[in-house]
Formats: structure tokens, C-alpha cells, sequence
């Protein structure tokens, strides 16, 4: 069984780059059927077999995604459930969690808030900025990064086209890049 802070690095042979694929695989193998998870606990390789079950219904918003190629209309209108246990997408290309005690523990950062990046969508604001899987975001537009809703919130508001500050820790040291959301046709 997987833990909250197990790393899965292949899925039946097939290497995890980043979330969004983990999503899509899991959802592309039919359900009854078995897979083989190679996973990194506590910095120990394991393997692990488990069988697809169906999906149970989560309203807690746990999980952030944003993938620029999916998004539509105005900025309002990006904001749409896609589903996946809660999670919404957005205009700038990442996926993110929220940044608990035991996940820095376990990613060895001296911070406990932020967000931390999980995922980068190519050819996204995200990208575009430099934005790297692994980095913690502590800040955008100088307002404090810590909650995946407040955060979420935040984003609704800016408006197209407009370019943002955001401060984000990268292997123990803070810094800041320019992000520009996408304008609207």
C-alpha cells in the first residue's frame, strides 16, 4: 500500500515525469486489473503490486493542477473541476501540494509553508519562467504562498496578459521570478 510520502518513480515499467502522466496511467488501466509500482519510501527503492479498484468520490481540495494546453475562454472561465479528487485547473502550467511537516521532512527543506511544485507543463507560464518540479513557492506578488485554496482563490482575480512576482525556494535558497499569464484571444 502506498504511503502519503512514498515517491513512485515507474508504473508497470513505465517511468512517472510527472503527475498528470501518474494520472493518466492509473486511469488508462482497467479496473480489477494488477500494477506493478517501483516507489522510493524513506530514500529505500521498493516495489510494490496493487490492484485498480474504482475511484471514491474526495471533496477536499488536496491537489492544485494547472495545464495552459487545456485552458479556455477568459481566466473565470479556466477555473473548471476536472475530477481528479478535487483538484482545478489553472492558467500558469504546474501542479502543486501543499507543503506539510512531513513532506519537508521527507524532502529534506528547512521550510514547512509553501506549495510545493510537483509537476511543470511544457511551454507553460510555469516553464516559461523557469519554474522547476521541486521548488517551493512561497509567495506570489509578494501575499504569502501556503494554502492550495487561498492560493486558487488568488489566481481567479488576476487578470489576463498580466505579469506577476514569484518567490520560490530552490534547493535551500529564496528567488524570485517574473510569471505572465496567458492573454486571452
Amino acid at each position: 500500500m502506498l504511503s502519503p510520502l512514498d515517491i513512485v518513480l515507474h508504473y508497470n515499467g513505465r517511468k512517472i515525469e510527472n503527475v498528470r502522466q501518474f494520472i493518466h496511467l492509473v486511469q488508462d488501466t482497467p479496473v480489477g486489473s494488477s500494477a506493478k509500482l517501483e516507489i522510493l519510501r524513506r530514500g529505500k527503492p521498493m516495489t510494490l503490486a496493487a490492484v485498480i479498484q474504482s475511484r471514491e468520490s474526495r471533496n477536499r481540495l488536496e491537489y492544485l493542477a494547472s495545464n495552459l494546453q487545456d485552458a479556455f475562454g477568459p481566466i473565470g472561465a479556466m477555473m473548471r473541476q476536472d475530477g481528479l479528487g478535487g483538484s482545478f485547473r489553472l492558467p500558469f502550467g504546474f501542479d502543486v501540494i501543499g507543503l506539510t511537516p512531513a513532506v519537508a521532512a521527507e524532502r529534506q527543506i528547512q521550510r514547512h509553508k509553501g506549495l510545493l511544485v510537483t509537476g511543470i507543463a511544457e511551454k507553460t507560464p510555469a516553464d516559461l519562467a523557469g519554474i522547476m518540479s521541486g521548488d517551493v513557492i512561497l509567495s506570489l506578488d509578494e501575499q504569502p504562498v501556503d494554502d492550495v485554496r487561498k492560493f486558487s482563490s488568488y489566481l481567479q482575480t488576476l487578470p489576463p496578459g498580466t505579469i506577476h512576482s514569484m518567490k520560490v525556494l530552490r534547493k535551500g535558497s529564496e528567488q524570485t521570478v517574473s510569471i505572465q499569464l496567458p492573454a486571452v484571444n
